[in-house]
């Protein structure tokens, strides 16, 4: 499985749903808590958004870097520019 990142925002996807089809959802939530920032910075809000959806609800739970892409994705949607 990789973690590789790209530009679209793909590769997350792609190696999140690895994750959840090999029942390893500690790695699922893994891979989003360490990209999640980076794309907020690459502005891929839908990207996010569709991978924080795909986590259980208490996954933030005791993750710091995690709730940081969470509320970072809350203040880029709400916010307007």
């Amino acid at each position: 499985m990789s973690d590789h990142v790209d530009t679209t925002g793909g590769a997350h996807d792609d190696s999140s749903d690895q994750s959840f089809a090999a029942g390893d959802q500690n790695q699922a939530i893994a891979l989003v808590e360490a990209h999640g920032l980076e794309l907020i910075e690459r502005s891929q809000m839908s990207s996010l958004l569709g991978l924080i959806a795909k986590l259980p609800p208490t996954a933030a739970t005791g993750r710091p870097r995690l709730q940081l892409a969470e509320a970072g994705r809350t203040c880029s949607c709400t916010i307007p520019t």
